[in-house]
């Protein structure tokens, strides 16, 4: 009887043995996944970093009157996100005196991405009675 016993855990021990092999492969995937989460994460507070900053430095250039710069930093931060509605409400502020048709397409970009804004839909309004 003890024998075979012995034989019986024995066979359990190898058959037990593989699982024990496979632990560290979940251990692997959830350091890749948690590292990779960590990049996008990385990447996305960087874009934010780069877009306040842009925004920062055109909102400066602007209140101190120097207009150029300001456009320059804006269509630098609508470079590298196009869906900026920060960057598209100060362009459209900034060229509605200057090219109000600009301004308009910037405005009708803002109402497509926030089409529940109240503002977009009234600043853009008033652009277009301008035209008018």
């Amino acid at each position: 009887m003890d024998r075979e016993n012995e034989e019986r855990m024995v066979g359990k021990a190898a058959v037990a043995a593989p699982k024990e092999r496979c632990r560290p492969v979940p251990l692997v995937i959830s350091l890749l996944c948690l590292a990779s989460g960590w990049l996008l994460f990385g990447h996305y507070c960087r874009r934010e970093y780069l877009s306040v900053g842009y925004l920062e430095l055109a909102r400066r250039a602007e209140s101190e009157g120097d207009l150029e710069t300001a456009l320059v930093r804006l269509s630098e931060l609508l470079a590298s996100d196009p869906n900026s509605e920060a960057a598209l409400s100060d362009l459209a502020a900034l060229l509605q005196h200057q090219d109000p048709a600009q301004a308009r397409e910037y405005l009708r970009r803002l109402v497509q991405l926030s089409p529940n804004s109240a503002d977009y839909r009234s600043r853009l309004r008033k652009l277009e009675q301008q035209e008018d």
